[in-house]
């Protein structure tokens, strides 16, 4: 209910805690924005380290790729 935007008020109302600290702890995790953000970085990561090793298992499987040494 908090990432929805309701007032703690409303949700301590329909939960029936009498006490704000109550409800707090249910709201300590991510919200959907942040929890995106956290996704679209790991992807980010994954997929640039993916795209690394995918690289070097090429230039090791076709080693007339690799430079050659003088």
């Amino acid at each position: 209910m908090n990432d929805a935007g309701y007032e703690a008020r409303h949700i301590m109302f329909m939960s029936g805690h009498r006490n704000e600290a109550s409800i707090r702890s249910y709201n300590r995790g991510c919200n959907i924005t942040q929890k995106k953000s956290m996704s679209n970085t790991l992807s980010a990561l994954t997929e640039s380290t993916c795209k690394s090793e995918k690289n070097s298992l090429s230039s090791v499987n076709q080693p007339h790729l690799r430079a050659s040494k003088p």
